[in-house]
């Protein structure tokens, strides 16, 4: 069964499943990187948010010798898993008064989401670009959130330094920092990754929030990053794990930069989803100066 099929196939069976109580749709979005996937739908008449669900990796699934009622089955599940128990209100999104205590910002690379920052208000910031989010109330797949877009900067008639001043405020009220070390995590994921000069070292530290949920706009709140930094006692290399996490590393005199993008790069090809993919470059924090650098070597 090609691909086309199973799109066909997969719909028909969801519509007899759910009859006239769901629309069943399939719609093409555009991710973080520019990554394109077929999104399915299962809009259910009685809630007004549904979950986007990722067909083709279900139809990978397929390839891989799955039956297609097994594959149904799943697709079930994993809807009810993230299907949210109620209703979510989402009229404060239409008055910018109310709206405004919800805007978080984010972080992603620049070169690989110029299409997408044609329709979204956004600052330069390094290598990557700041965006602004909405976020929305806790849902069983986690937060929820709404990427803001030029025309809702429009309709508030708010500027994008409005924007920015809101989220800065919010960020880290609403999903606040966290550091801890993460070398025995990382050793058991994926220790190939790690150059042997780099693995026996240094410590390793992760900083993001509880909800793991663009956690790397950590990048934009330096005084945290040098709090650390003070508490170390040195400079620090901090490492674009994805989107959702950075990692800060002690700076050490014995380690290579270089050393630092080929792990990137690895990391980056090897363990992190395409659309969770933050940068291909350490960065460095000086304490002296106060301010992250790309290190581009």
């Amino acid at each position: 069964m090609n691909y086309t099929t199973f799109k066909l196939q997969i719909t028909r069976m969801l519509q007899e499943h759910f009859k006239s109580d769901a629309k069943i749709f399939i719609q093409p979005l555009t991710k973080n990187n520019n990554i394109t996937i077929d999104g399915l739908i299962i809009q259910e008449n009685s809630i007004n948010i549904s979950p986007t669900l990722h067909l083709f990796s279900y139809y990978e699934d397929y390839q891989r010798g799955g039956s297609i009622e097994k594959i149904f089955k799943n697709i079930l599940e994993d809807y009810k898993k993230r299907r949210p128990g109620q209703n979510l209100e989402l009229s404060f999104f239409t008055q910018y008064d109310l709206a405004k205590y919800h805007i978080i910002f984010k972080v992603v690379h620049y070169e690989s989401n110029r299409e997408l920052l044609k329709r979204a208000p956004h600052f330069r910031f390094l290598d990557l670009a700041v965006v602004f989010s909405c976020l929305l109330a806790d849902t069983p797949a986690g937060n929820a959130t709404i990427l803001i877009l030029n025309n809702h900067m429009e309709y508030w008639n708010v500027t994008k330094e409005q924007l920015f001043s809101a989220a800065k405020t919010n960020t880290p009220a609403l999903l606040p920092f966290q550091i801890h070390p993460i070398e025995e995590l990382l050793e058991k994921m994926m220790p190939e990754a790690i150059p042997p000069e780099i693995k026996d070292k240094v410590s390793l530290y992760a900083m993001s929030n509880p909800s793991n949920l663009h956690g790397a706009s950590a990048l934009l709140y330096p005084e945290y990053i040098q709090d650390f930094a003070a508490a170390q006692g040195c400079d620090l290399y901090i490492l674009p794990s994805s989107i959702h996490e950075i990692l800060l590393m002690p700076a050490e005199d014995d380690i290579n930069p270089q050393d630092l993008t080929v792990m990137i790069c690895e990391v980056n090809e090897k363990h992190v989803q395409k659309d969770e993919i933050l940068s291909y470059h350490p960065y460095y924090y000086s304490r002296k100066k106060q301010e992250i650098t790309m290190l581009c070597v």
